[in-house]
């Protein structure tokens, strides 16, 4: 099975966490993407039927509203840790994923990353 990605999250501006005023056509641009891969909404995304799985990266308050779309048209998703804001809404996403069949997972992409290694480490 090939995996195509499709991810939300890359229009974080210079400052992390800040949206950026550019359109999705110029963010894809940015990112070498093909222009008629930049969405305006997870929705738009979800109903790609060249993604077959969707990575969520922003900040977790966002992650159930911008998972869910994903999840109802069967994609499976890799969601930035926490899974949710709260323990319902990790239940809920993972519910919702067992429910449709599809793959749910969690990155803990930065439990790597040599800076936080450093200091864990002091």
């Amino acid at each position: 099975m090939v995996i195509r990605l499709g991810i939300i999250g890359l229009s974080a501006g210079p400052k992390h966490g800040r949206p950026s005023p550019t359109s999705p056509l110029s963010r894809a641009k940015a990112h070498g993407l093909p222009k008629d891969k930049g969405y305006s909404s997870p929705k738009d995304l979800a109903n790609d039927p060249d993604a077959n799985m969707v990575v969520v990266s922003v900040k977790s308050p966002l992650h159930k509203q911008l998972t869910i779309p994903a999840l109802r048209a069967q994609k499976d998703v890799l969601v930035e840790w926490p899974f949710g804001s709260d323990l319902k809404e990790a239940q809920e996403i993972a519910g919702l994923a067992r429910k449709q069949g599809v793959r749910s997972f969690v990155g803990l992409q930065s439990r790597r990353l040599p800076t936080l290694c450093e200091v864990l480490e002091l």
